[in-house]
C-alpha cells in the first residue's frame, strides 16, 4: 500500500504585511496604497486619470463622437421596491432615487466587463469587414448609473472621412448586437452625434469621476464605488504610444520627485533612458512634447 502524500507548506519568512489606515486594504513592504476605493489615494488617481485624458485627447487634435452603452431595463434588473421613496402613482426612475435589487445589481457589475469586451470585439470585426479599418476607439470609461447599473462610453475619432464612416458603422453594429441574450445590454446612445473636439469628451468623461475645475475639483461617488470593473478608463495605445502619458509614468513621476526630495536612492527603472526621458517629459505641455519628442528621440538613438 502506497504511503499518502504529504502536504508541503511553504511558510514565508519576510517581513509581516501592513495594513492600510485609510480603507483597511494590506500593504506589502513600504509600498503605498493605491487603490482607487482608497480614501487617501482615491484623489491622486481621478486627478492622474483627468491629465491622461485631457492630454491623450487633446494631442488627437481632431474632433470625436461619444456613443452610450446602456444596461437593459427592468425586465432584466429589476427595481427594489422596498427602497423606492417616491409617490405610489410614480414610475420608478434612478432619478427619483430608485435603485436594482442587489443581488441582480451585484450580478450584472460581476460580468458586464466580459461581456462588453466581446461585444466590443465582435462590432470591431464587423466593422473592419464593412469599412476596411476598425473604428479608432480613443476611450472607453465605465460608470454606474444612478440606479447602480455600470453602463459603457465609447469616444471615438472622426476626423477623417474614413474615421467617421467607421464610426457610423460601428454605432450601427454596436445597436444590432448589445440586445442578443450573449450579451445582454440595453440601446445605444449618442451623446455627442456631431463630431465635436476630443478634448470636450475627455472633459466630459472626467466629470465622471472628479467633478467642478483646478483645486476645487471635489471626487464624485464613482471613484469609491467598489463594484466598477477594475480598469474603469481605457485610452488607445496609439495616443499613449505618441504622448507617454500614462497612469504608470505618472506615478513614476511622483516617485522621482519624493527621492529627490528626500535624497533618496533614484528608482530602479531611472537606469533606463527610454523611459527616463519619457517621464521627463511628463513637464512639459504636451504640445510642446509632440513637437520636440521626435527630436529628442533621434538624439537619444545616435547617443552612444
Amino acid at each position: 500500500m502506497s504511503r499518502p502524500a504529504e502536504l508541503s507548506v511553504t511558510v514565508c519568512t519576510g517581513k509581516p504585511g501592513r495594513i492600510c489606515p485609510s480603507c483597511g486594504g494590506s500593504l506589502y513592504g513600504r509600498t503605498p496604497c493605491k487603490r482607487r476605493i482608497c480614501p487617501s489615494y482615491a484623489p491622486l488617481w481621478a486627478y492622474d486619470w483627468r491629465i491622461v485624458l485631457l492630454e491623450n485627447l487633446i494631442a488627437y487634435a481632431g474632433k470625436a463622437v461619444l456613443y452610450t452603452l446602456t444596461p437593459p431595463g427592468a425586465e432584466a434588473l429589476p427595481w427594489d421596491r422596498s427602497r423606492c421613496s417616491h409617490r405610489p402613482g410614480l414610475t420608478c426612475s434612478g432619478k427619483h432615487g430608485c435603485v436594482i435589487e442587489e443581488q441582480a445589481r451585484t450580478r450584472w457589475n460581476e460580468t458586464c466587463q466580459k461581456r462588453a469586451s466581446r461585444l466590443y470585439e465582435t462590432v470591431q470585426a464587423a466593422v473592419k469587414r464593412e469599412v476596411g479599418i476598425r473604428a479608432n476607439v480613443l476611450t472607453i470609461a465605465k460608470e454606474a448609473q444612478k440606479r447602480g447599473a455600470v453602463h459603457f462610453h465609447y469616444a471615438l475619432g472622426v476626423e477623417s472621412g474614413i474615421e467617421l464612416r467607421a464610426a457610423k458603422v460601428f454605432r450601427r453594429h454596436l445597436e444590432r448586437l448589445s440586445r442578443k441574450p450573449r450579451y445582454g445590454f440595453g440601446h445605444v446612445n449618442g451623446k455627442f452625434v456631431r463630431p465635436k473636439p476630443a478634448r470636450e469628451a475627455a472633459a466630459y468623461l472626467s466629470s465622471y469621476f472628479l467633478g467642478g475645475r483646478g483645486h476645487k475639483a471635489e471626487l464624485t461617488e464613482a471613484v469609491h464605488n467598489p463594484e466598477l470593473p477594475r480598469m474603469p478608463l481605457y485610452v488607445s495605445r496609439r495616443l499613449t504610444s505618441v504622448t507617454k502619458t500614462t497612469m504608470r509614468n505618472k506615478r513614476r513621476q511622483r516617485h522621482l520627485w519624493v527621492c529627490r526630495k528626500r535624497g533618496c536612492k533614484l528608482p530602479a527603472w531611472w537606469v533606463d533612458l527610454e523611459t527616463r526621458l519619457d517621464v521627463l517629459s511628463l513637464g512639459l505641455e504636451v504640445e510642446t512634447r509632440l513637437q520636440h519628442g521626435t527630436k529628442l528621440r533621434a538624439i537619444r538613438g545616435a547617443s552612444p
